[in-house]
């Protein structure tokens, strides 16, 4: 089963039947409790001439007369029925609505207007629409005057390639479109531009230094502007967004790609999330800074720090103590910069006294460097490998420094790594994590959980749980393997396994 469906639909191609389709009972239990995400695009290029469909991996791409929809999203082992009844109701809305509706404009209102109905049906599912830059002014009305009130996500995104500036039709547009959702009521926001143009970049930054951001509740800022190397001449100074004045609502903030300063003590009185990422070295804040944004953090929760640091610190320096963080997401080697040192030293300056949970990630082994011995690691109950490289450095060196793990997730890669803590607990039962209840691996690693298994019972580890997350190269034989060969053999032994699509 998929987790999440998108609808790609063209300006020119809107229609309320396929939203319908989506509200529709049998379709909603198809498809059980998933996201549904709509994409809004200007018109793109004529790819098919005649009405086909096509099922291409996890996509299936619908073209009629012209006009293509595009029905995106995980579409593994979904019924022959489902697809062609989404084939059929895109054939219908195309050849009744052409002609009562002849204007997008007044397509895009009707979609709106069933849009309202379909989230108020299906009030638990997380809601995104992503609207492209190059939109009409007059779709975006549209679409801000019907989406305004709704618990919805917008998600604001630009292309830009190489070094060429985009047109000035489609900055006017992405100007229009930004100052229509930070100037609005709309409460969840995400700009994505991808673009290595500056002035681009820069104009995003001054409208959300203009925009008045007190009404949101989560804003995640990205630009690639920044990070190739070689963008900004040696000895120019970063561009930097300037956060200012009071946020009384927001509760999640995401920065990754650029810098950002603070000024006048603004007010985070409900952030719990702050994900900073792939901040440029020459811009990165000093310790004394980044120590006085999380002391202005009293519900801080959950702390991402990716390809993001500080200068060396001085000899004799007591760690600040971050008391509220719960869940720390830590990643080394990130961006294209990829130097480590500045998040290592940040982190030997803080101190997180009630982490549980931390999800750790190595882009390259030096990285881990300096970070075996930290305290972080013994405090966690909960902790989350990415990457091979994490996954080999964690296994053999890092074992001993965790004895109080209690879920671990292995999950993000490194097939080998379970058949090297199986062949570990088989041979001289070395336990890495003697309270383990609870592991996460990926689809298509069943053989060695099934050794993790059999030494469980030698070792005293008290594993009861173990969940599979999906693997898009699984195939529908390697599925009825496992579900013939050690299904029943885990839940036998296990008690719980669980799922995860």
């Amino acid at each position: 089963m998929p987790s999440a469906v998108t609808l790609l639909i063209p300006e020119a191609a809107m229609s309320h039947s396929v939203l319908s389709l989506i509200a529709s009972h049998s379709l909603h239990h198809s498809f059980g409790c998933l996201r549904f995400r709509i994409l809004l695009l200007p018109n793109p290029r004529i790819l098919f001439p005649v009405s086909f469909l096509v099922m291409n991996g996890r996509k299936i791409v619908v073209a009629i007369n012209g006009k293509n929809i595009v029905v995106s999203g995980s579409v593994l082992r979904l019924p022959v029925e489902l697809l062609m009844m989404i084939f059929i109701f895109v054939c219908f809305s195309q050849k009744c609505q052409a002609s009562r509706f002849p204007t997008a404009r007044e397509r895009l209102s009707l979609v709106c207007r069933k849009w309202v109905t379909i989230v108020r049906s299906m009030p638990r599912m997380w809601q995104t629409i992503c609207v492209d830059a190059g939109v009409h002014p007059s779709a975006v009305d549209a679409f801000v005057r019907y989406s305004a009130a709704l618990p919805i996500s917008v998600t604001v995104a630009h292309w830009e390639y190489g070094h060429s500036q985009a047109s000035p039709r489609r900055v006017d547009r992405l100007r229009y479109l930004l100052s229509r959702l930070l100037f609005g009521s709309h409460r969840w926001v995400t700009v994505k531009l991808d673009t290595n143009w500056l002035p681009t970049a820069r104009l995003m930054m001054q409208m959300l230094e203009d925009a008045a951001l007190g009404r949101l509740e989560s804003l995640s800022v990205s630009c690639t502007a920044f990070l190739a190397p070689g963008v900004l001449p040696v000895g120019q100074v970063y561009p930097a967004v300037t956060f200012a004045g009071d946020y009384p609502r927001l509760r999640k903030l995401r920065i990754i790609g650029f810098p950002f300063t603070l000024v006048s003590n603004p007010s985070f009185d409900r952030l719990s999330h702050l994900s900073v990422r792939c901040i440029p070295p020459t811009a990165w804040p000093s310790y004394v800074q980044f120590v006085a944004l999380l002391a202005g953090l009293p519900l801080l929760q959950t702390l991402a720090l990716k390809g993001v640091g500080c200068d060396p610190l001085p000899p004799g320096l007591v760690p600040a103590v971050v008391g509220t963080v719960t869940h720390l997401e830590v990643e080394f080697g990130v961006g294209p910069h990829a130097d480590a040192r500045g998040l290592a030293n940040l982190l030997r300056g803080l101190e997180f006294p009630k982490l549980t949970a931390l999800s750790l990630g190595f882009h390259a082994l030096p990285s881990a460097h300096g970070f075996a011995d930290s305290p972080i690691l013994s405090r966690c109950g909960k902790v989350k490998l990415c990457g091979r490289i994490c996954c080999e450095y964690w296994l053999g060196r890092l074992y001993t420094s965790m004895p109080d793990v209690v879920e671990l997730d292995i999950s993000g890669g490194a097939p080998g790594f379970l058949l090297g803590l199986s062949r570990r607990l088989t041979s001289n039962n070395l336990l890495p994590c003697p309270m383990l209840k609870v592991l996460t691996v990926l689809g298509g690693q069943w053989a060695y959980v099934r050794k993790v298994v059999e030494s469980r019972f030698r070792s005293g580890m008290p594993l009861d749980k173990i969940r599979y997350v999906a693997n898009v190269e699984d195939t529908d034989s390697s599925v009825e393997r496992f579900f013939l060969d050690d299904f029943f053999y885990i839940r036998t032994h296990v008690g719980k396994l669980e799922w995860v699509p």
